[in-house]
């Protein structure tokens, strides 16, 4: 039977990865991209050549009218991003400006509503689906919505308030295949699957050189490094290791 998996594809690094994942896995793979007002408008452009190249049976894109207002973060307001911040131990353990409320839940919950729709057209034939978010072992530490324990509370969320899994009892869950790995075992993954890593975009800012100073930037940055590679982005300031 036919396994379905949607995609939370952001153009980013670790989305990228995860939806190669789910499509070397056998599932039929889905993407699904958000303009929700963010700074990084860039990302879109980016999700597209990933979807391009990895050609899903469909990627869409959804317009989110009004949701910067409502969900203030370093993600939709510029002022905010945060510079040169420490990323090892001496890290400060208060959650980031780049902590987006609601916004992540709101994603997986669009997601549901894809997945959901698409098996309840063809329940007899397909066995399960799956919402794919690639978070990885960095976002947990920091994020609290990216932790097991809140995934684990909304795969309960689903398994009793869903149609498909109520009445049918099919599966439909979120899986978050790399959360057990850091940033640098993201990249190795990535290379391992052929991943399109160069097409990838993780910069708070939406300019056409990334930073090299926000968070993400700083992180694959180190995450490439590890690996003994040259990330293929183009940085305006390369921070000395």
């Amino acid at each position: 039977m036919r396994r379905l998996a949607v995609s939370l594809l952001s153009g980013g690094l670790d989305s990228c990865v995860a939806s190669l994942w789910a499509q070397r896995e056998g599932y039929e793979l889905y993407l699904l991209s958000f303009n929700y007002g963010q700074v990084m408008r860039r990302e879109l452009a980016h999700a597209k050549r990933i979807a391009h190249i990895l050609r899903p049976v469909e990627h869409r894109v959804l317009v989110m009218e009004g949701f910067r207002e409502i969900s203030r973060s370093s993600r939709t307001y510029a002022e905010l991003i945060e510079y040169d911040r420490a990323l090892d131990e001496s890290a400060s353990r208060e959650i980031p400006a780049a902590y987006p409320p609601g916004r992540d839940t709101t994603f997986i919950f669009t997601a549901s509503a894809w997945l959901e729709s698409m098996m309840l057209e063809a329940v007899d034939e397909i066995s399960s689906g799956i919402i794919l978010i690639g978070t990885n072992r960095n976002d947990a530490e920091v994020f609290p919505d990216c932790r097991a324990t809140s995934y684990d509370l909304l795969n309960r969320y689903l398994a009793i308030s869903t149609k498909v899994a109520v009445q049918f009892g099919r599966a439909m869950r979120i899986t978050t295949p790399l959360i057990e790995r850091t940033k640098a075992e993201v990249v190795a993954l990535g290379v391992e699957l052929g991943a399109p890593l160069a097409e990838t975009w993780s910069c708070y800012e939406g300019h056409a050189l990334a930073c090299g100073r926000c968070d993400p930037c700083r992180l694959r940055l180190w995450a490439f490094e590890a690996n003994g590679l040259t990330d293929p982005v183009p940085y305006a300031a390369v921070p000395a290791s």
